[in-house]
């Protein structure tokens, strides 16, 4: 939901649908690959390394900074 307020009142609010995507390990390292990133970890539910079957996972990257 999102509330438009002006001098401490809510004149609008309105309610925007949830976007959910859904990706599998592979799939989420070739997108941190394209965007630049380096080789990321990927974390278990439990905080250790992900098995590649893994359920839930997190993934811990980072990315050199971009040049001007």
């Amino acid at each position: 939901m999102k509330e438009v307020i002006r001098d401490g009142a809510i004149v609008q609010e309105v309610e925007r649908p949830w976007l959910l995507r859904w990706y599998s390990q592979p799939q989420f390292r070739r997108l941190l690959h394209e965007a630049g990133f380096g080789s990321p970890r990927v974390l278990g539910e439990d905080g250790n390394p992900a098995h590649d079957d893994a359920p839930a996972f997190v993934f811990i990257a980072s990315r050199p900074p971009v040049s001007a």
